[in-house]
């Protein structure tokens, strides 16, 4: 059979990014675990470096044991699987992506709940993919501008509880979250090559980002950079500036709560600028959530710095009607076609207010009630987000 060296070396650099995004490891230590449980862990250069170079395995046992080992890892699923072994030259790919995924042969896509998840979230950020619904316009433009470089800066911006978060956590992860894990027909291609990419989340609400020194050990970290600790902002410019090689999106959730904090100042914002446009030769990006547009903020805390000029804004309103009735129709148990409408009304379509409004209707169903007691817990329930209904922004 006829190997496709490049093609090989996506699909295998993929899936080990995969098993990055997933098990939190770094890739060399993912490197010689699969080395090791290839009987490969000998001296000379690392075997799975080697083969993520285009270097195919001359043994079909090898390329075959590698499938085997992506896949119970998480990095490969079916269609990926085949993909993998055609490109690795294997004579027989769809008999072993036969062995390997057999329950995917016939089965159909289980519901979000038959995983245990919660059919509606209300008190908290979304983190499952499954669980999120629309914004597509957003994660079109964004992704957009993701996919060539320099990479373009971007702003979240919105009134508290309008998702900001979700949606920054989404974009993190929808690309490399395999299909069996997601809603029928929900799309995960928006960057073909996010598994190359890095992907960094910092919440300044965490105590663990008071200190700048831990912010940029912390990142230096992820970026599988040296990371000394202590780490200087000198230290860590030049670091990342020399040692960055791949793209890279950092993600700072709620500015103002950084701004608030001391070790964040005006150097750090200026060592940041550079990182994002001169230092880094626009391999990496920032995106920012915020409630107001990013120099407004910062102008309030006396930081106002030229990195806030870099960003494209995003702002994060509803949802389309499309968008929220996609989200009220997931519910385990259906609506009736009013109630429906009565949710869309009482909502104004914001994706935390559907989601308020459909968990009560949904209580309801599942016990049993036949009255309208349900539409008076589900506004009481919502009350605390009246500025979205009234156009204001919470600060």
């Amino acid at each position: 059979m006829t190997t496709s060296p490049d093609q090989f070396a996506y699909w295998l650099d993929r899936a080990v990014y995969l098993i990055k995004a997933k098990e939190r490891k770094n890739l060399s230590v993912i490197e010689d675990e699969l080395a090791f449980a290839l009987g490969r862990d000998k001296g000379g250069e690392p075997t799975i470096r080697y083969w993520r170079r285009g270097n195919v395995p001359a043994d079909i046992q090898d390329l075959e044991q590698l499938a085997t080992l992506l896949a119970q890892r998480g990095g490969l699923d079916r269609e990926s699987c085949k993909h993998f072994l055609l490109a690795g030259g294997h004579p027989t790919p769809t008999t072993i992506v036969a062995r390997l995924f057999p329950q995917m042969a016939s089965a159909t896509p289980r519901p979000p709940t038959a995983r245990g998840l919660h059919p509606f979230v209300t008190n908290r950020p979304i983190t499952e993919p499954s669980q999120f619904f629309g914004r597509t316009r957003e994660c079109r433009r964004i992704f957009a501008w993701w996919r060539y470089y320099p990479l373009q800066n971007v702003a979240i911006v919105g009134p508290r509880r309008s998702g900001r978060t979700s949606l920054l956590r989404y974009l993190r992860a929808i690309n490399v979250t395999p299909a069996g894990q997601l809603r029928p027909g929900q799309r995960n291609d928006w960057l073909p090559t996010a598994a190359n990419y890095h992907w960094l989340y910092i919440d300044f609400f965490d105590a663990r980002w008071r200190k700048r020194d831990n912010l940029l050990h912390h990142l230096l970290a992820e970026l599988e950079l040296e990371s000394p600790n202590p780490c200087p902002l000198e230290t860590f410019m030049e670091i990342a500036s020399n040692g960055l090689s791949q793209p890279a999106i950092i993600m700072f959730d709620e500015l103002s709560a950084a701004l608030e904090m001391p070790d964040y100042d005006l150097e750090f914002w200026r060592s940041m600028r550079a990182l994002a446009t001169t230092a880094t030769r626009g391999n990496l990006a920032f995106v920012i959530t915020a409630t107001d547009a990013l120099q407004t903020l910062a102008a309030g805390y006396g930081k106002t710095s030229p990195f806030f000029n870099l960003f494209t804004a995003v702002h994060v309103g509803p949802l389309t009607a499309a968008e929220a009735d996609e989200l009220i129709a997931s519910s385990p148990r259906p609506f009736a076609p009013e109630e429906r409408e009565w949710v869309l009304a009482h909502s104004q379509e914001w994706p935390i207010l559907v989601q308020a409004l459909c968990q009560a209707r949904l209580i309801a169903l599942e016990e049993g009630s036949t009255d309208d007691a349900w539409k008076v817990d589900g506004l009481r329930q919502i009350e605390r987000y009246g500025y979205l209904l009234n156009g204001a922004t919470a600060s």
